[in-house]
């Protein structure tokens, strides 16, 4: 120990072969027990396997093929008296050359001084040339560099809710005395005096003043329909309540490995827009019609960005859903084409960091609307309490919003695990199989 130690403290480098000891301030390799290993990574590149390895200490070769560009001037003969001029020509060749990576520390001593690390790109594989210490210290960490990317499987549900509540109230009756009669149908009066309705058409006249037949102006249907004038008291009274409901558009489970995005799309392409160009050229006109299409419906984006060792993912999603919701008609070049008005709902959730198995409840796009539609009796409908039975009330309220419930579980990648991923479908396709066997 003591030998040891003096040569530790005077920076030396001994070997023992058999009953001798080589010591020097650097020994050449003959007189040291240098070993080689070829090692064969599978997850890291060669690149960054190789910079690790020159941070600690190690130096690299690397062989990669580089484009060369040369450039050859040709000179032109000219006339006497011309200015010399020259043809220049470039040419791209492909050529081999090795790459040397060293680091030289200030301060600090590096662990792997004096190990030679050559990178094969095309195997992905690295040989190593040292002394069996550095290349312990070299395996060892390269295995911890090579480690497996973890995978968390993402399950998203977007729930669109659809709620539509609609209240309606209305009354409706009549009567009649003598050749007067009343009529109050959801709000709207009618009050005729005598047994016939007024004509709506004129006969036509005869000399001295000729005029042809036709109407009085433009004939509007009565809200109630026909008249039916009824002298006995008839009254109805009408209520109605409607409510909407939810529905599920997509439930995906991803696969995604840390890092990575995946994307999901459901959509059909709608025509959204017409462009009409016309040229004229030599007395000819020419015109030309592009239709621009948009994807309708839901597209999904999640981005993984980190799996940790406590059993957390941070991760990022971005639904959007675009659904039609007019149709307008616009002319081009002469014809009448019709293009689809679209409605853009999306949210983008920023990072955020579940627990593996964790339900995230993410909600907030929500388009709300209330309307009121009141028909009454002028005077009669603002009656209290009475004023009811001469007016109609009709409320709808729209209320539509998107859920979307986030579940990642992350996949046991280790080497006590099985091989392959369990798949539990749902009782629906469980039900498909069995009857598809």
């Amino acid at each position: 120990d003591v030998f040891n130690y003096v040569l530790r403290l005077n920076d030396l480098e001994a070997n023992r072969v058999g009953r001798t000891i080589f010591v020097a301030r650097r020994l050449p390799n003959s007189a040291k027990s240098l070993i080689v290993r070829n090692i064969r990574i599978n997850q890291v590149s060669v690149n960054s396997a190789l910079n690790f390895l020159v941070a600690l200490g190690a130096e690299t070769a690397v062989s990669r093929e580089r484009l060369v560009t040369s450039v050859n001037a040709v000179p032109i003969a000219q006339l006497e008296g011309a200015q010399q001029s020259a043809i220049t020509q470039t040419q791209t060749t492909t050529e081999d050359r090795v790459e040397i990576q060293r680091v030289d520390f200030v301060d600090s001593e590096p662990l792997l001084r004096g190990l030679l690390v050559a990178g094969d790109e095309r195997t992905n594989s690295l040989t190593l040339v040292g002394t069996p210490r550095q290349i312990e210290v070299a395996i060892a960490q390269l295995v911890q560099l090579d480690v497996r990317r973890r995978q968390v499987a993402v399950n998203v549900k977007v729930i669109d809710i659809d709620l539509a509540a609609l209240d309606r109230f209305s009354s409706s009756f009549s009567f009649g005395v003598d050749d007067t009669r009343f009529i109050n149908q959801g709000g709207i009066g009618i009050l005729n005096f005598g047994s016939r309705s007024p004509a709506t058409t004129i006969p036509p006249l005869t000399a001295p003043i000729q005029v042809d037949s036709g109407n009085l102006g433009t004939n509007v249907d009565a809200a109630t329909g026909s008249f039916n004038f009824v002298r006995s008291f008839f009254a109805q009274l009408q209520a109605a309540v409607t409510n909407g409901s939810g529905k599920i558009l997509t439930d995906p489970t991803v696969v995604v490995q840390e890092g990575q995005i995946a994307e999901v799309t459901l959509a059909e392409e709608v025509v959204t827009n017409f462009e009409f160009e016309s040229t004229a050229s030599g007395g000819v006109t020419t015109s030309n019609v592009t239709v621009e299409t948009t994807p309708a419906g839901l597209t999904l984006s999640i981005q993984v960005d980190r799996i940790d060792d406590n059993g957390f993912v941070s991760l990022s999603v971005a639904p959007s859903i675009t659904s039609p919701t007019a149709t307008v008609g616009v002319e081009v070049a002469g014809n009448t084409n019709t293009i689809t008005l679209l409605s853009i709902r999306s949210l983008s959730s920023g990072q955020i960091r579940l627990r593996d198995g964790q339900t995230l409840v993410l909600s907030g796009i929500i388009q709300d609307s209330d309307r009121t539609n009141i028909t009454k009796v002028p005077i009669l409908g603002d009656i209290p309490l009475l004023g009811a039975l001469f007016r109609s009330t009709e409320r709808l309220n729209e209320r539509r919003e998107v859920i979307v419930l986030l579940t990642p579980q992350i996949i046991d990648d280790s080497d006590r695990a099985t091989y392959g991923y369990s798949y539990t479908p749902s009782r629906e396709a469980q039900q498909f199989l069995q009857q598809n066997r």
